[in-house]
């Protein structure tokens, strides 16, 4: 059992979809109060209606942008299973490019009809515009892969003989991990639903990394925070799972107990 260990080359990418949406609707909605309320270039003989009616679609256009670039990232890490700074610089030239293209046809569509040219466009009012957004959006995806960063420290990863039995959890979510033969079956709770794997490996291996666990048997250890009650002479639950406590671990697991408590 092992931190996972990552390149200093590396970037720790972030691939949470709800922390990437965030970014990218507080992106568009930055934009959108940025074009409606200091009202750069040519839109400043626009009242306020025909602002709040137009202007808010470039906020629509950056989010959905940083949604599909996000998607496109995905599939990239996926496929190589690292990330890189020329990959982040790439992903973001082309967030960039993506926003022009969409950008300008929506200002040259029936709504805006915007009389810049292509070059004119690009020049006079989306560069200016990506200046200003890009120190956001470099500071924003900074703070999510550090706040990645942050709570993989915290994670553990178990791994199995099979190069396939892995398994990365929250120390605090294991419920309890006992021996089957040549493997052990790890409780552990995900969205607060109790969960179990297999990996073939030892309950003595397992247990070298995990100081927080209590064996409670030869075969079997728990996590004393997540006990719940004496079950029987020989057994407490964790959670909803019993387990057999014998005579040789019982009185330490009682003080445990009760210094918790």
């Amino acid at each position: 059992m092992a931190i996972r260990d990552v390149k200093s080359r590396d970037i720790l990418l972030n691939t949470k979809w709800t922390h990437h949406l965030t970014l990218g609707a507080v992106l568009g909605l930055w934009l959108s109060f940025f074009l409606i309320f200091i009202s750069p270039f040519d839109v400043t003989d626009l009242t306020l209606k025909a602002k709040f009616l137009i202007l808010p679609v470039y906020g629509v256009i950056v989010f959905v942008a940083y949604v599909f670039v996000f998607w496109i990232q995905l599939q990239l890490y996926k496929r190589d299973k690292s990330w890189s700074l020329s990959k982040e610089s790439f992903i973001l030239v082309f967030f960039f490019l993506l926003m022009a293209i969409l950008s300008y046809g929506y200002y040259k569509s029936g709504v805006v009809n915007g009389t810049f040219s292509l070059s004119e466009f690009l020049f006079i009012q989306f560069i200016p515009i990506a200046i200003v957004i890009s120190p956001f959006i470099i500071y924003g995806r900074i703070l999510l892969n550090r706040r990645h960063r942050k709570s993989l420290h915290n994670k553990v990863v178990l791994k199995g003989d099979n190069k396939t039995d892995v398994l990365q959890l929250d120390p605090d979510h294991i419920l309890c991990i006992s021996s089957a033969q040549n493997y052990v079956e790890v409780y552990y709770l995900q969205n607060d639903q109790v969960k179990k794997e297999l990996l073939r490996t030892t309950l003595k291996s397992v247990s070298s990394d995990l100081n927080h666990l209590t064996q409670v048997h030869r075969s079997h250890l728990i996590n004393p925070v997540h006990f719940r009650k004496w079950k029987a002479e020989g057994s407490v639950l964790v959670r909803d799972i019993e387990v057999p406590v014998s005579r040789k671990y019982k009185k330490e697991l009682e003080e445990q107990i009760k210094s918790s408590l």
